[in-house]
């Protein structure tokens, strides 16, 4: 006697499974029992003398409002309104497997948040790149490109906007330190300092700087080369 072939991997899975369920065709109020077969691509519903009454594929399957412990199903766009009902727990497990529209378990709600999840991430980290790697490099090599009459009138149109945000007690031109007599020697040294940056850079514009009276050791550079130093910067840099 043979022994019986071994059957490839998937073999059983592909194969049809079947149980009982109540189909109603939509026609009329009747009943009918029926046995429920799951072919490798469709959904089969045969009558108690084998005829077959519908064959709906599983992407075209739309669960129905129904109790917990009942699986009720029709057909997408089907006019008639036909419906089937199963109450068989591992018959309703093996449809929701099948179909994606039939989705009981929330497993392929999961499957669609992780892929947000994920999708998301990506695209975080694309802009995250983008940010430090990505609009440096496109900044330098643009503002070479920028006539400086440009950057110029840029520069000027944003410096009052910058001015008042950052003079926020109003204090006008007493906000700029160097004019009073204490303060000139040192208005004068920074110029000198700031004469020789430029020439040891090679600046091709100008600076404009301004100390201004502020305690945080920051700097604000504007196109054009308008520059604004707080003064804490400088109290640091003497320390």
């Amino acid at each position: 006697m043979n022994a019986p072939e071994a059957q490839p991997a998937g073999f059983e899975r592909a194969m049809a499974t079947s149980g009982q369920g109540v189909f109603f065709d939509g026609r009329s109020t009747a009943r009918h029992d029926v046995t429920v077969e799951l072919a490798p691509q469709l959904l089969r519903i045969h009558a108690a003398d084998g005829a077959l009454l519908a064959a709906w594929p599983y992407d075209e399957l739309e669960p129905l409002s129904a109790p917990d412990d009942v699986l009720r199903l029709g057909r997408a766009g089907d006019p008639v309104l036909a419906r089937l009902e199963v109450r068989d727990p591992q018959l309703a497990a093996a449809i929701d497997e099948r179909s994606l529209p039939v989705d009981r378990s929330g497993g392929g709600e999961r499957r669609l948040r992780n892929r947000v999840i994920v999708w998301s991430l990506v695209a975080t980290a694309a802009l995250v790149l983008v940010a430090v790697l990505g609009v440096p490099r496109i900044a330098a090599e643009i503002t070479p490109l920028v006539p400086y009459p440009l950057e110029r009138r840029l520069g000027m149109a944003i410096d009052a906007e910058t001015r008042a945000s950052i003079d926020s007690g109003h204090a006008g031109a007493a906000f700029e330190c160097g004019d009073a007599a204490g303060e000139r020697p040192g208005r004068a040294a920074f110029d000198r300092l700031m004469g020789r940056i430029e020439t040891a850079a090679g600046l091709p514009i100008p600076l404009n700087v301004s100390i201004v009276r502020r305690g945080e050791e920051n700097a604000i550079t504007l196109p054009g080369g308008r520059v604004y130093v707080y003064r804490g910067l400088i109290d640091a840099a003497d320390g």
